[in-house]
């Protein structure tokens, strides 16, 4: 492993390394590096994933690393608010992972009690294939013994736990897809489950499993809204293609359908893809992801942000196209302005990707940076996976880059924390 400090500025340009603003009232809002950090397992393929902050800033995240061949596993790292790695964490939690996976979302609690998500290879059986997983870890990394983890497997298929959410009573809601769940030419279903802090399920109101015309369904996540809702979003895939839709649904808490809130829907004739989701104090929902042309025609892959009411309507919807292919990954809330991270292939540069970040205002219009500014690591491919913020107001952006570490080291966790801008 190597880590590097640095205090650069990041320019998201080829030449330097700085977030800018091109418009002068813009040009206090400046990004500045304050640290980067790197990982890499045998020189192979290796992504940070998702994060999470804890009580007292330390960030902890998941993601996996690979040995040759693509087998990849489990990872979890945590960093105290010094920005230094707790080793002890990442021995006692690796020791806790003997099976091959991929994690996929986390959440920690006021406790710092960490639930992760994802799928391992034959948790079921010699043969069940990839089966949805829900695992509870301590801040030491330490798996919690009272807690009953989590396998859901559909037919020995393709299954994915994609996210979990804590209500403030300590129930989780665990959803992901599973194949053929509903039934046996059902292809990839969703589902929804709720567990109490015990990993007991409780099945009153939920234990559901959606199959949408046996097309492939997708929950991509969740989150609840302050009333302890749950508001989930995936897609349907179709056969034909022209009828896949993005997905959006919201529940009351003992399970029922809002029915304002079951959601069907494309964006100018193109199918969205949704990729993250936040929910502001006032109940509005915010979705982020790309699809291709929903600009026009010849608009490539373009970022999309919707933002509904509490009340399931429209707010605005706003689309990004910077004459690349622009994919949005990450949303994230803070002082009236939502930000926005993906990255965005650069097609003048032999189609590398480049890390992106967007800033929203409430009128769904970019505030900054300017269009056209990116971050791009010694010309190679970079991928964002997700943006958070610290406690402190700082910008956190996690995700891989290619030969970070050396020539050779492949795809490389990437880590960057930005100091917040002079405003």
């Amino acid at each position: 492993m190597k880590q590097i400090v640095a205090s650069l500025f990041l320019i998201i340009s080829l030449s330097s390394c700085e977030i800018f603003a091109e418009n002068s009232s813009q040009q206090n809002k400046i990004f500045k590096i304050e640290n980067e950090l790197y990982y890499n397992y045998q020189n192979d393929q290796d992504a940070a994933q998702r994060m999470s902050i804890g009580e007292n800033n330390e960030l902890y995240i998941i993601g996996w690393h690979s040995k040759p061949g693509l087998i990849s596993s489990w990872i979890c790292k945590k960093y105290n608010n010094e920005k230094i790695e707790d080793l002890a964490f990442f021995e006692t939690f690796s020791s806790n992972i003997d099976f091959i996976g991929e994690p996929y979302s986390m959440t920690i609690t006021e406790n710092d009690d960490l639930y992760i998500c994802g799928r391992g290879m034959n948790l079921v059986s010699d043969e069940s294939g990839n089966d949805a997983l829900l695992m509870k870890f301590d801040n030491n990394g330490d798996i919690d013994p009272n807690f009953q983890s989590v396998i859901i497997n559909g037919q020995n298929g393709y299954d994915t736990a994609s996210g979990v959410v804590v209500d403030r009573s300590g129930d989780i809601y665990l959803v992901g897809y599973a194949e053929n769940k509903q039934t046996g030419s059902s292809q990839q279903d969703m589902f929804i489950n709720k567990y109490n802090s015990k990993g007991i399920e409780i099945t009153k109101g939920w234990a559901k499993t959606i199959d949408i015309l046996n097309n492939r369904d997708f929950i991509m996540g969740a989150a609840l809204d302050n009333s302890d809702k749950l508001i989930t979003f995936g897609m349907t895939i179709g056969d034909p293609f022209s009828e896949s839709y993005c997905i959006i649904q919201k529940y009351e808490k003992d399970g029922t359908l809002i029915n304002n809130w079951n959601k069907k829907f494309k964006i100018n004739n193109g199918f969205p893809q949704p990729m993250d989701m936040k929910i502001d104090v006032d109940n509005n929902v915010y979705i982020v992801g790309s699809g291709s042309n929903l600009k026009h025609e010849n608009s490539g892959s373009d970022i999309w942000i919707q933002s509904y009411d509490q009340n399931g309507l429209l707010r605005f919807e706003y689309i990004i196209d910077e004459n690349r292919d622009e994919y949005g990954k990450s949303i994230f809330l803070k002082d009236d302005l939502i930000y926005i991270g993906g990255d965005s292939s650069f097609l003048e540069n032999n189609e590398k990707n480049n890390f992106i970040i967007r800033a929203i205002n409430s009128k769904g219009e970019i505030d900054y940076p300017a269009p056209d500014s990116y971050f791009d690591n010694n010309q190679e491919f970079d991928w964002l996976n997700q943006i958070s913020f610290d406690n402190n107001g700082n910008l956190v952006v996690i995700g891989s880059s290619r030969n970070s570490i050396s020539e050779n080291s492949g795809d490389d966790w990437h880590i960057i924390h930005l100091e917040k801008p002079d405003v």
